[in-house]
């Protein structure tokens, strides 16, 4: 943790987690599935501070492709 009280040594699972944790009973029942995709596609235990936007397009991508219900939203 830094010394101005931001974590960013998180891992993904980590702050996959605190987001969740911070949803309403009913949003976080619509999202979780989906965010815990994202969380097992690009690694668990990966630093949320190594996340980079085209890994972030290049899953999206993917997702837009293989996933009829994505393509309908």
């Amino acid at each position: 943790m830094s010394n101005n009280g931001e974590d960013t040594g998180l891992s993904l699972e980590e702050a996959a987690t605190t987001f969740l944790t911070g949803l309403s009973a009913q949003k976080k029942e619509a999202i979780q599935q989906e965010v815990f995709r994202f969380v097992r596609w690009y690694g668990a235990e990966r630093r949320l501070d190594a996340l980079t936007a085209p890994e972030v397009a290049s899953y999206a991508e993917q997702l837009s492709l293989s996933d009829t219900d994505y393509q309908r939203t």
